[in-house]
């Protein structure tokens, strides 16, 4: 893992997850929170839910889908079409 990405997680990702697993404990007991983020494409919002998911989230016991708003409007072939 480089010094950078080890540097993201401890600066944004850890505490999304303590702001994410408070958001839960508030939330009544059964009941989904549902949160989005909006960041520009190639911000890393894949490599942040993906480490926030498998690496922190579950860790906590909190049970986590996540949806990509892409795939709703654009195909894959799309999405690279545009990537470019």
């Amino acid at each position: 893992m480089s010094e950078d990405f080890e540097q993201t997680i401890l600066t944004y990702y850890i505490p999304i997850a303590l702001w994410l697993e408070d958001q839960v404990k508030q939330n009544e007991r059964d009941k989904a929170v549902c949160v989005g983020f909006s960041i520009p494409q190639g911000g890393g919002k894949t490599t942040m839910t993906t480490c926030l998911e498998k690496a922190m989230l579950q860790a906590m016991g909190i049970r986590v889908a996540v949806v990509s708003y892409d795939d709703f409007y654009l195909t894959n072939a799309d999405q690279q079409k545009v990537s470019l």
